[in-house]
């Protein structure tokens, strides 16, 4: 958007070529865009496969047969779920739909809970890396990336994987929270950004509560912080 961030006074707020005039961009920025895209899609496909792998390395357990068989029950039309007694963190806007379309293709069985789980995690870490790039050139977004990756790319062994790459939890709700972030981070000024951030939040939030901690009181705070700073300037 042209402006500048915290830090990076000599820093480009975006790569050569990108904004309004991207698509005057020379041809080989144009290659070297479709390049970065592919590697970093090859790269998402070799973690997920990394992250299935490890997650059949540990045993199923009743969390992931009951959210199976939840998910099966909102495929086959139930999709307010009556006759189920769900607890405060039910997932029902964000893993439980993720089951019910895989389930199209992989069936109600134990190894489509890997996939799912494999997939979710998949998403945080690429999700997070593209978040850390946010508008900087090469060498500060690789940076910035490294750290991100370094940090969320390979979970503990056992517990570690169980936790983040099989059983259904708070994990999955770190993908709205980052795709929110995201949107916020790459969206133009216009009043319709809030009102989808509102909505996505929303959506998020009945399926954990946890929402209120990770994003809304967060982006509150910010919110008030930057109007405030604003007022002060203007005066």
């Amino acid at each position: 958007m042209g402006l500048l961030r915290a830090g990076t006074r000599t820093e480009a707020v975006a790569d050569a070529g990108a904004g309004p005039d991207a698509a005057s961009a020379p041809w080989y920025i144009r290659r070297r865009r479709w390049v970065e895209v592919a590697a970093f899609v090859l790269a998402a496909a070799a973690l997920f496969a990394v992250y299935l792998r490890l997650s059949r390395t540990v045993p199923e357990n009743s969390d992931q047969a009951n959210i199976l068989l939840v998910a099966s029950d909102m495929l086959h039309g139930n999709v307010l779920l009556h006759g189920w007694y769900l607890t405060d963190v039910s997932f029902y806007t964000t893993e439980l739909p993720q089951y019910a379309l895989l389930e199209i293709f992989f069936g109600v069985h134990a190894n489509t809970a890997h996939i799912a789980a494999a997939m979710t995690y998949t998403l945080v870490v690429v999700l997070a890396v593209l978040l850390a790039r946010g508008g900087f050139t090469s060498r500060t977004a690789v940076i910035r990336m490294a750290i991100a990756a370094g940090i969320l790319l390979a979970p503990q062994l056992g517990v570690g994987v169980t936790a983040l790459i099989l059983t259904v939890g708070h994990i999955g709700t770190a993908v709205p929270v980052l795709l929110i972030l995201l949107f916020l981070d790459r969206a133009p000024q216009r009043w319709w950004v809030p009102v989808l951030t509102g909505l996505g939040l929303a959506w998020a939030l009945v399926a954990d509560p946890l929402i209120l901690v990770l994003g809304v009181i967060p982006l509150l705070l910010v919110c008030g912080t930057a109007h405030r700073e604003c007022r002060f300037a203007v005066k």
